[in-house]
């Protein structure tokens, strides 16, 4: 990673300014030399001699730089930054054993300073009606996080997955179809409890001011933890025509729609870490290219006798200007309630709110794309607020 602090604010504020303008510009004129074709690039696949089985070789890298200009508020001053980092760099290794009703995922991440497992895990495909995951991957909590980040039409996720996620643990679900999307989907899981990751699924660790381990690091790892169940439900109702991600409809297709709800109940949180429930109902909308997601967010503490301890919402809209070119447009809020933050930290945020534009360009297919983003984040505490701007521009390699 390189970084870079600036000593003028005004100055580097002008430069935030046309490096927005300038981003956008590029991102919305570049796709007019892109591949038109929509093949992405094909996976490196090898069977084995009788064609039953077989291994898929996958990869994932990001490229990004990013300007951030962060509002100290009343009680000091401004700060910018210039960071250019290899964002993620993801090696994925799948495939199926002994026909195709046995399917395995690996997924690690070779990433500077993110040296990590991230997925492990086991599929078994029973009937069309019940299938079963076993291994560490992401819960099912919410549809929006079981889509990848390659999926996303802006640089990263949103705040209210770092706060609620949902992160990754290690259990067992049964479902009918992991992104299903037409007709009644569900799925039911019993996981460790403890967050394999430190990445999503901490709002409540960090406003206590928690140390976040990491149990799936390669590299000096976190400790697992104890065993705790966390029960993980999922259950919706879709239209034939949705699709779970990516967040535009390129498709120009009829009106789809898929109502999700989900919840997760843990049996014995850790009590400034973990939330003990949480919910959150979610709606898909996509109709003749504009692709529309909403979601709520509903946290309960233990310290609180499992009473309502955040709240959180998710709207993001998207729009599919050519076959290669998607604008996007996202707000996002997360609020701590006031009998929890009473009992956190002094400096810790009651509010923070999340608004962000993006312009993604597929230069060839889904595979190669060039994303920019332009964010501001505004953080409300007791008696002061302060707004952070972050500029984004990243460069995707998937296949």
């Amino acid at each position: 990673m390189v970084h870079g602090t600036c000593a003028s604010a005004s100055f580097n504020s002008v430069i935030a300014f046309v490096s927005a303008v300038c981003l956008c510009l590029c991102g919305l004129s570049i796709s007019a030399y892109a591949d038109d074709r929509e093949q992405s690039l094909p996976p490196i696949v090898v069977y084995s001699a009788d064609s039953s089985s077989y291994i898929r070789f996958g990869f994932a890298g990001q490229l990004r730089t990013q300007f951030t200009a962060t509002d100290a508020g009343g009680a000091g001053n401004s700060d910018e930054s210039l960071e250019m980092e290899a964002r993620r760099i993801r090696f994925i290794l799948s495939g199926d054993l002994f026909g195709p009703d046995l399917t395995f995922k690996t997924q690690l991440s070779a990433a500077p300073g993110s040296s990590e497992l991230i997925d492990f895990y086991f599929d078994y495909h029973l009937n069309s009606r019940v299938q079963f995951r076993v291994g560490q991957y992401k819960i099912p909590f919410t549809r929006y996080r079981q889509q990848s980040f390659s999926q996303l039409g802006f640089a990263d996720w949103s705040i209210v997955s770092t706060c609620f996620g949902a992160e990754r643990q290690m259990g067992v679900t049964v479902h009918n179809g992991w992104r299903r999307s037409s007709g009644l989907t569900y799925a039911f899981g019993v996981f460790s409890g403890t967050n394999a990751r430190a990445s999503h699924g901490v709002g409540l660790a960090r406003a206590y001011g928690a140390r976040i381990l990491n149990p799936s690091a390669l590299s000096n790892p976190g400790p697992r933890g104890e065993f705790h169940p966390e029960l993980v439900a999922s259950i919706g109702f879709g239209s034939s025509g949705e699709k779970n991600g990516p967040d535009s409809d390129a498709s120009n297709g009829n009106l789809s729609y898929l109502l999700n709800l989900s919840g997760t109940y843990d049996c014995d949180a850790e009590n400034q870490k973990d939330f003990v429930a949480r919910i959150a109902p979610e709606l898909q909308i996509e109709s003749s290219g504009l692709a529309i997601r909403a979601i709520g967010y509903a946290g309960f503490a233990r310290l609180l006798d499992t009473r309502l301890a955040a709240l959180g919402g998710l709207l993001q809209a998207s729009w599919p200007v050519s076959d290669s070119r998607s604008i996007a447009a996202r707000y996002a809020i997360v609020h701590f309630e006031d009998e929890l933050v009473a009992r956190l930290p002094s400096g810790q945020a009651e509010t923070e709110m999340e608004f962000t534009l993006g312009v993604n360009s597929q230069l060839h297919g889904s595979s190669v794309q060039w994303q920019n983003d332009v964010g501001v984040i505004r953080r409300t505490f007791h008696r002061d607020s302060h707004a952070d701007v972050i500029v984004r521009s990243q460069f995707q390699v998937v296949f």
